[in-house]
């Protein structure tokens, strides 16, 4: 299942580790991350990991792909969600069901 948010401006750190944290509580102990090729979208999606790892569950991070992938990793890689970084402004998030 898919949900996205649209932000009013881009992730700052503390904000992305914030969102990381929560997360964590929400999707599960394993979660992976892709973004564009942009390079505000690979530093929101490194501050959002670093808030998943400090709640203590795994952040598996893929790097540049694109987002048609995402289903794909969810099931091969056993990920209790995901999320997907586009730009500055946009996050899509998915959990596994």
């Amino acid at each position: 299942m898919k949900s996205f948010c649209v932000l009013n401006k881009p992730l700052n750190k503390k904000t992305g580790e914030a969102l990381g944290t929560a997360a964590v509580g929400a999707l599960g102990n394993k979660i992976g991350f892709l973004h564009d090729d942009s390079d505000c979208s690979a530093a929101a999606v490194s501050n959002i990991a670093k808030g998943v790892k400090s709640a203590g569950a795994s952040a598996v991070v893929f790097g540049c792909m694109n987002e048609s992938s995402v289903s794909f990793l969810i099931d091969r890689f056993s990920l209790s969600g995901a999320f997907f970084v586009g730009g500055e402004k946009l996050i899509s998030v998915y959990n596994s069901l």
